[in-house]
């Protein structure tokens, strides 16, 4: 039986947006600082679903141990996002718990977070 006193927290330390020819490819770092293993259901940008099985994220099913770090990407594409814009990154778990990094889409080289 779990303890009431269990629960799930991810952490995104960082972030970055690296522009490629047809996009982007924004790198997070997630820890979680909770007591329980999570695992990631799927991550969205602009509320979109991103999909794993066209090697789009590396999200989807991926379990970040208690007390552990993990790098999660996902690659987008213009269109539909346009450089110079806001892409609003969503992690959802496995517990339906959401976790969201705000990055700005540069119209040329790279951003950090």
């Amino acid at each position: 039986m779990r303890s009431p006193y269990e629960f799930e927290s991810l952490e995104i330390k960082s972030a970055t947006v690296e522009a490629t020819g047809e996009g982007w490819l924004i790198t997070m770092t997630v820890t979680n600082r909770g007591t329980l293993e999570s695992m990631i259901r799927y991550v969205d940008v602009n509320s979109t679903t991103v999909n794993r099985q066209e090697n789009l994220t590396n999200a989807d099913g991926l379990v970040i141990p208690v007390q552990s770090e993990a790098e999660v990407w996902v690659r987008i594409s213009n269109p539909p996002y346009e450089r110079g814009t806001a892409a609003i990154v969503r992690i959802v778990t496995t517990k339906s718990n959401h976790y969201t990094e705000v990055v700005i889409l540069p119209k040329f080289g790279n951003l950090t977070y």
